[in-house]
């Protein structure tokens, strides 16, 4: 099993630094062992245990990936004009049915709204005018 500093295991697991250390270390969730030379190190295997999947160190990315298009394109380089002007016209056609979605459902608010009754306020009468009345 591998040594992790705690610094280490707290980089890998899914939780902050303060959290760790007060549910988990300071409670003895997780084991802390010490070294010879005194030196704090958490146990892989504890983070796996208590976590399931730990996070790995990030990997050296390759200079010959490809970079994967994100939901920022509008539009895709393979495509032909005839498909991309079909793509435009249908994602245009999706913008107006939203935009009178938001108008219907912006309506209903205002008709809700307006449906409302504003809270009746209560008078709490003095004790001597409730007696008088027998109430």
């Amino acid at each position: 099993m591998a040594q992790l500093t705690i610094t280490e295991a707290i980089k890998r697991s899914p939780i902050g630094k303060t959290y760790f250390y007060s549910q988990y270390i300071d409670t003895g969730k997780i084991t802390v062992s010490v070294d010879g030379s005194g030196k704090k190190y958490i146990d892989s295997s504890e983070l796996l245990r208590v976590f399931g999947e730990m996070k790995s160190d990030p990997p050296e990315q390759a200079a010959n990936v490809q970079e994967q298009p994100t939901v920022g394109d509008t539009v895709q380089p393979n495509l032909g004009s005839s498909e991309q002007a079909e793509l435009v016209k249908e994602l245009r056609v999706q913008i107006e049915d939203l935009k009178a979605d938001k108008k219907f459902y912006q309506s209903q608010i205002v008709s809700l709204t307006n449906r409302l009754e504003a809270p009746t306020k209560t008078v709490q009468l003095n004790p001597f005018v409730r007696w008088w009345r027998g109430s």
